[in-house]
């Protein structure tokens, strides 16, 4: 790689880490490593768990994008217990603020092909441990999550959605999922599905 390409995602890395961090309200204080060396194809992958001395994201050089290192990056600084959260708030925030064509907003995404299955069990399947491959979440399912961020930061602010986020942790705590709803003026999980579903129809 050309040093003026290394120098311009490495100003990318800067630029884009200061804005996430904004929008998340947080400070970062650690290091990370970003990895575009490689010319294979391949996923890109942040590495948060293994994350002595620093964390790693690694995005092959042929997909590389502001927007990519953007989702990325949010990754860093805010994973919860529940992946199908954690995506929606990296393609939510990557719309916000490194907008282009992407994914998962460079395809197809009928949210049809979404996994069906209920918000609570959306939002309670935990990660698995480290070295446990986890199924993959299909395009739609990173579409149909960051609609749901939307959803509830449109409706709530983000606040509000920084204690649902918080409460799927691991373990991932029922019943604090459930007063972050409440905080949402809805019972239950069940009841914020019913609102967010009625919301797309």
């Amino acid at each position: 790689m050309a040093a003026e390409d290394a120098r311009a995602i490495l100003a990318d890395a800067q630029d884009l880490l200061v804005a996430v961090a904004r929008l998340l309200d947080i400070h970062f204080a650690e290091n990370a490593l970003v990895d575009v060396s490689t010319a294979r194809q391949g996923l890109p992958v942040t590495m948060v768990s293994a994350a002595e001395p620093y964390t790693l994201i690694a995005i092959p050089r042929p997909l590389y994008s502001r927007a990519l290192l953007c989702h990325e990056l949010t990754h860093v600084l805010a994973m919860s217990g529940s992946a199908w959260l954690s995506e929606g708030l990296a393609v939510w925030i990557q719309r916000r603020v490194a907008p282009g064509v992407c994914f998962p907003d460079d395809g197809p995404s009928a949210t049809a092909d979404a996994d069906r299955a209920p918000l609570e069990r959306k939002l309670t399947r935990e990660l698995r441990p480290l070295g446990e491959m986890p199924r993959r979440l299909a395009r739609a399912d990173y579409v149909e999550a960051a609609d749901f961020v939307e959803f509830v930061v449109g409706r709530a602010g983000f606040a509000i959605f920084r204690k649902l986020f918080g409460a799927c942790r691991v373990p991932i705590d029922v019943a604090a999922l459930n007063e972050a709803c409440r905080e949402l003026g809805v019972s239950s999980i069940a009841g914020l599905e019913r609102e967010w579903r009625g919301s797309v129809r």
